[in-house]
């Protein structure tokens, strides 16, 4: 990031020493360290305006705190040059809370950020800390923001359609515009201190869907076999029960739908027409294989969708409150499970009875839950949070909670890969010497005694995965990786931006 007066560039290094936070002269010459990174991890940085400080985000409980012990959420911290230690910034915030990606304005008046992922928003709170103000209600994902220099306008990268795109918006009427542009995914936009222009990345990027046979351990990944090849991207595989189906999301046709096949038969790969699924988490099946929950837009709009994949069946369900964000089915066929919002970007798991109508509220879990997954062998339901990296199980009434194992691998997509089986729940963790562990989550009685009885199935596979779907008959994993990912530079003059501002608008609700 460039200093405000523009001599110097702040940047973040991460090798032996750990990461750490260091200023270079622009023309050159020896760079010096200020301060460690928080967490030990990477992060977003930005520059106060009189270039005597930097912002950035991290736990509280990297720096102590009112928040300390708690291990959850991201919040943002100030660090001094002089000082080079990080403090926390004095603003409302629940432990949960995710806030990420700051921007401080050119004034000095203000920091925006990102708060919550996937249904997130843009907010801003004053410099000194305080009250945070919610300037979108858009509820999705962001890749990046920026101010303008007059201090009231930032550029963002938003997603929408499945796409990333580049918008401005006014902090104080609430208005989005969209850049006219048209092609690649855009992201992380950097605005000129004076002009106003705007460089961003421009990114062109595959994601793979393989299946592994875990009978060949540490050497599954590498004789790993391409399923459904594509030009475009497979995301987010899903194996009915009895293993006779496979449904994954892809753009193979230009836009992002449900794609259904009969699992080892090519010729039966067919779209869901009418249908955009929203690519947070794969479909759900139930126990039967007869139908699956995803969220989505269909023909009665956004919302819960149960669908029979061979008939092409959608109905919208009556979600008594919240927007779902993910839903799966209970042991007992008359109950349903669905993680709503709660507001401001937080979540909370439902159970509902959906014989009666309205649905009756049976239970709920207001703990940022992720996502769920019912184990009727164990005759549990298992919870994944958000903000930490703890499961936690509660009985099939949701009571009884309690914490019963902990993601070695953080972040990376794992909390999509929780997968029910007829032997219990398991995920795609990690462990030392290899990056795709699959393993059993622990029961509450057996501690992590259950956790040790794992396979590897790629010592050095990617980190990165976005799906795993587990198939019973042939013992497999189906997996979507990043096949690669390519990026270049964008430029958009000040000039270029008046000329076409206003050609495409979109509302903020």
């Amino acid at each position: 990031m460039w200093s405000p007066d523009g001599r110097q560039i702040a940047f973040l290094r991460m090798d032996e020493a750990g990461c750490r936070v260091l200023l270079v002269p622009v023309a050159g010459g020896n760079e010096r360290e200020v301060g460690k990174c928080l967490d030990g991890q990477m992060h977003m940085i930005a520059w106060m305006p009189d270039g005597k400080a930097l912002v950035g985000v991290g736990r509280p409980t990297a720096i102590g705190g009112a928040n300390a012990g708690q291990d959850a959420g991201s919040a943002l911290h100030v660090m001094s040059l002089d000082v080079g230690r990080w403090m926390p910034l004095d603003y409302e915030r629940a432990p949960a809370d995710l806030d990420s990606e700051p921007a401080v304005s050119p004034d000095g008046r203000w920091i925006a950020f990102h708060r919550n992922t996937a249904l997130g928003d843009i907010w801003r709170v004053p410099a000194g800390g305080g009250t945070p103000e919610r300037l979108t209600h858009l509820r999705s994902n962001f890749f990046g923001l920026a101010w303008l220099p007059d201090s009231r306008t930032l550029v963002l990268s938003r997603e929408a359609g499945g796409r990333k795109v580049l918008s401005r918006l006014d902090a104080e009427t609430g208005l989005i515009e969209d850049y006219p542009l048209h092609g690649s995914n855009f992201e992380y936009p950097s605005t000129a201190f004076v002009s106003g222009a705007v460089a961003f990345q421009v990114e062109d990027g595959r994601t793979s869907m393989r299946r592994l046979s875990l009978s060949k351990g540490e050497e599954a990944y590498a004789a790993a076999a391409m399923v459904h090849e594509s030009t475009r991207s497979n995301r987010l595989p899903s194996i009915s029960p009895d293993g006779g189906q496979l449904m994954f999301v892809s753009d193979r046709t230009g836009s992002p739908r449900l794609w259904w096949a009969e699992r080892g038969n090519a010729d039966s790969l067919r779209p869901l027409e009418d249908f955009t699924p929203n690519q947070r988490f794969a479909p759900a099946w139930q126990p039967s294989s007869e139908r699956v929950l995803v969220t989505g837009r269909g023909p009665e709009g956004d919302g819960l969708y149960e669908i029979e994949p061979r008939s092409g069946r959608i109905v919208r369900l009556p979600v008594p409150e919240g927007e779902p964000t993910y839903a799966a089915y209970h042991p007992n066929q008359d109950r349903i499970l669905v993680v709503v919002t709660r507001g401001g970007g937080r979540l909370g798991l439902m159970l509902y009875d959906r014989t009666t109508q309205p649905w009756r509220l049976l239970g709920q879990v207001d703990d940022d839950v992720a996502v769920a997954v019912a184990d009727p062998l164990g005759a549990r339901i298992l919870l994944m949070l958000r903000s930490k990296q703890e499961i936690w199980e509660a009985d099939l009434d949701l009571g009884n909670l309690a914490q019963v194992d902990r993601l070695r691998q953080r972040g990376n997509g794992r909390l999509k890969s929780l997968v029910a089986t007829s032997d219990g729940v398991w995920l795609l963790d990690s462990q030392e010497g290899c990056t795709w562990y699959w393993r059993p989550v622990a029961r509450r009685a057996d501690g992590e005694a259950g956790v040790q009885r794992g396979t590897c199935a790629g010592a050095t596979a990617p980190m990165h995965v976005d799906g795993v779907a587990f198939d019973p008959v042939g013992r497999e994993l189906y997996v979507t990786t990043i096949e690669y990912s390519a990026h270049d530079i964008g430029y958009l003059s000040a000039e270029n931006i008046a000329k076409e501002r206003a050609l495409y608008r979109v509302t903020n609700d």
